[in-house]
C-alpha cells in the first residue's frame, strides 16, 4: 500500500468562516495577558453556584502563558487552544447541549454496530469503528489541541475520520476555524467535521426572526493542484449530489417544525470514518440520521433541561425522619488536602520570591511542620 503524497497545506481561512480571523496588533502593541486564575476561576465558580459561563468562554492567551496554563489545568476541563490567533476557550456546554449531541453519538452507534453485524465484507471495518466523545485531539504546530463535543474512529487510526461539533451563537463564528483545525492538524486524515448548530435562546426582536431554527454543516478536505504540489483546504460542501447534502441545511424552522425532506439530515459514509490508509477501496454503506430524528432529540433535550429548572421530573422524596449522615474523611484524603494545601503555598512562596523559612515565621496559621511531616509518614 502506497503512501499518499506529500501535501502542501495552506494556512489561508477557508471562504466558508462566517466571520474573519482576527487580525494580530503591531509589533511594537503589546497583547492583552491574562492571569491563570482569571481562566480557573470561571469554573471553580461555576461548581459553587456563584456565576454562569458562556457555553464557548474565550480568553487572549499567549504560547508562553497557555504553557504555564496547562500546569494548573484539571483533567476534567474542557478546552481548545488555537495558537493562530493566541486564544483560549473554555467549553462549558449546557444540559441540552450535552444531552443532544448524546442522542447523535447514540445513534450513529447504533447504525454503525448494525453494518458491523452484517456478513459482509465490509463488517469488520465496522466493527473497529469506536465512538471516542470528547477525547482530546493534539495537533502540532499553529493547529493546536481541542475537545470536540463527539468524534467516532478506527481502532488504528491516529486521528478521528468523523467531528461533531455543537454550536451557540458565541461559537458558530468559530466552527469554520475549528474545522480548518480539524482537517489541516489531521493532513486531512479528519475526513468529515459535522457543525449542529441549536442556537435559539434569543431575546426581543431577534428571538422572533430567529425562533427555533436549527442548521447543520459540514466540512471535508479538498486537495487541488497548486503548481508543482498540492494545496489541502477544509471545503465547506456546498452540494452533495450523491448524499443530497447542502450547506447550512435547516433541520427545523423558526416554529420548530422538523424539515421533512428525506434528504435533510446528517448524511455520512463507512468511508467517512477512518483515513483511506485503512481502506484503499471506497465503502459507501450509509449512516443517516434524517432531519425529524434530529429534531425529536433536540426537542426532548431541551424539554429534559426546562423540566430539571423547574424541579418538575420524577424523583422520589424522602420523609421527615430520615437524616442524612456524610461518611467520615479517611486519612488518606485528609492527607490529600494537606499536601495540596502546602503545595499551594510552595507555588505563591516561589512567585512572591519568599524563602520557606520566611514564609514560616509569617504565616502562623499554617500546619505544625512536625504534623505535616507525621502525615508525610503515613502516604
Amino acid at each position: 500500500m502506497s503512501n499518499p503524497a506529500p501535501l502542501a497545506i495552506t494556512t489561508t481561512p477557508p471562504d466558508s468562516f462566517t466571520s474573519t480571523p482576527l487580525t494580530p496588533p503591531p509589533s511594537e502593541e503589546k497583547l492583552p495577558r491574562t492571569s491563570i486564575s482569571q481562566i480557573l476561576d470561571g469554573p471553580r465558580k461555576c461548581q459553587r453556584g456563584q456565576s454562569l459561563l458562556s457555553p464557548w468562554h474565550q480568553f487572549p492567551l499567549q504560547e508562553d502563558e497557555y504553557a504555564d496554563l496547562l500546569a494548573e489545568v484539571t483533567k476534567e476541563l474542557r478546552y481548545d487552544y488555537f495558537p493562530s490567533t493566541s486564544t483560549f476557550v473554555l467549553r462549558m456546554p449546557t444540559a441540552t447541549h450535552e444531552r443532544f449531541i448524546a442522542s447523535v453519538v447514540q445513534e450513529i452507534t447504533r447504525q454503525l454496530q448494525t453494518l458491523a453485524s452484517t456478513e459482509s465484507l465490509t463488517s469488520d471495518f465496522a466493527r473497529q469503528i469506536d465512538a471516542y466523545s470528547s477525547t482530546s485531539i493534539y495537533f502540532p504546530d499553529e493547529y493546536g489541541r481541542h475537545d470536540p463535543d463527539g468524534s467516532f474512529g478506527h481502532k488504528e487510526a491516529q486521528y478521528p475520520g468523523v467531528i461533531f461539533e455543537v454550536s451557540y451563537s458565541q461559537k458558530r463564528r468559530d466552527l469554520g476555524r475549528l474545522a480548518d483545525d480539524y482537517i489541516l492538524g489531521s493532513d486531512g486524515n479528519i475526513r468529515v467535521v459535522v457543525g449542529l448548530d441549536i442556537e435559539y435562546q434569543s431575546k426581543g426582536k431577534a428571538k422572533e426572526a430567529s425562533g427555533k431554527v436549527a442548521t447543520l454543516s459540514v466540512w471535508k478536505p479538498k486537495i487541488t493542484p497548486d503548481g508543482d504540489a498540492e494545496e489541502l483546504t477544509a471545503h465547506q460542501e456546498v452540494v452533495d449530489l450523491v448524499r443530497c447534502y447542502l450547506v447550512n441545511t435547516k433541520f427545523r424552522d423558526k416554529d420548530g417544525i422538523a424539515n421533512s425532506s428525506p434528504s435533510a439530515g446528517i448524511s455520512l459514509c463507512l468511508d467517512d470514518f477512518a483515513t483511506t490508509v485503512l481502506h484503499p477501496s471506497p465503502m459507501s454503506e450509509p449512516i443517516f440520521i434524517p432531519a425529524t430524528t434530529l429534531t425529536e432529540f433536540l426537542v426532548n433535550a431541551e424539554k429534559a433541561e426546562s423540566m430539571i429548572k423547574e424541579n418538575t421530573r420524577a424523583r422520589l422524596t424522602l420523609g421527615k425522619i430520615v437524616r442524612k449522615r456524610r461518611r467520615q474523611s479517611t486519612l488518606v484524603e485528609e492527607l490529600d488536602e494537606v499536601k495540596e494545601k502546602r503545595f499551594k503555598e510552595e507555588e505563591e512562596r516561589i512567585r512572591l520570591g519568599v524563602s520557606d523559612s520566611e514564609t514560616r515565621i509569617g504565616n502562623s496559621s499554617s500546619a505544625p511542620v512536625a504534623s505535616l511531616l507525621f502525615l508525610e509518614t503515613l502516604s
